[in-house]
């Protein structure tokens, strides 16, 4: 008989309006709640408990708080890619103009600031060797069979020969330096020169006048002309005569067949060892 009882008054409680209505709202608040599911992960599980086993009369509704700690609200929010960069620089920008604005300002009347931001110290006493040494060399180069090498290192020489005197350095020690840099000259143009004479002789001597042969001479022709007018240019006109160049030929000749015969006698030598080393064994 109770239960009988239990089960009609169980069925007044579901068929009554207020139970209809509460069960409607719960059922809105989890849709709800499904929808912000993947904003808020801890409030769906709070309400989802909530609601669950709603259905049946004898069911009691269990609420449960939400957890203390959400770790979405921890989350680290700045985002350091591009787009944000270049936005924070662009916030930036202004900042920097106006700061160099007013530096500019600053120095646009006073000589003092302009000096100290831009100046730049040129010391020209610690560098006279340097310029001593530049001078010596485009002298040199001033005596160039080239026209434009010659005559750029002619303007070179004239600014350099400037500041050493603005230094203090004294016009007989740049004509000291003048002279010593064309004695070098002189000096190496021999050398050269001797050397070219030996190569031509060589070639000639072992190759004949054979095409390879021509080719050579050719060049090293070329390049005695060019020895010749720096000769010229260094003051010395007329310093490879003929006689000049026909004397080292010959000077160059008895070089090689004095080598010519040295190498002879160094391989006789070395017939004679090997003979008696075959001898004795």
């Amino acid at each position: 008989m109770n239960d009988i009882q239990a089960q009609q008054f169980a069925n007044e409680i579901t068929d009554s309006v207020y139970y209809k209505k509460l069960q409607s709202e719960l059922r809105a608040k989890k849709n709800k709640a499904a929808k912000l599911n993947q904003t808020d992960p801890s409030h769906d599980q709070a309400v989802a408990e909530q609601t669950a086993n709603i259905d049946g009369p004898n069911n009691k509704k269990k609420f449960k708080k939400p957890p203390s700690f959400n770790p979405e609200h921890f989350k680290d929010k700045l985002l350091l890619n591009s787009t944000e960069l270049k936005k924070t620089l662009d916030t930036d920008k202004p900042k920097q103009e106006l700061r160099e604005k007013k530096l500019l300002e600053k120095l646009k009347y006073n000589g003092h600031e302009i000096m100290r931001h831009l100046s730049h110290q040129i010391n020209f006493s610690a560098r006279q060797d340097e310029f001593k040494e530049m001078y010596r060399y485009n002298m040199q180069q001033a005596q160039s069979h080239n026209l434009f090498t010659s005559r750029f290192a002619k303007f070179k020489v004239g600014v350099v020969g400037h500041i050493l005197a603005a230094l203090g350095i004294p016009i007989a020690e740049l004509k000291k330096l003048k002279q010593t840099a064309l004695n070098e000259l002189f000096n190496d143009n021999i050398a050269e020169m001797t050397e070219l004479i030996y190569n031509m002789e060589l070639a000639e001597t072992l190759h004949g006048r054979s095409r390879k042969a021509r080719g050579k001479l050719k060049l090293f022709s070329k390049l005695q002309q060019q020895l010749i007018s720096q000769m010229n240019n260094v003051g010395r006109v007329g310093y490879w005569s003929k006689r000049k160049l026909y004397e080292t030929k010959i000077e160059q000749c008895k070089k090689i067949k004095q080598e010519f015969v040295d190498e002879h006698q160094h391989l006789n030598y070395m017939l004679t060892f090997i003979d008696q080393t075959q001898g004795a064994a």
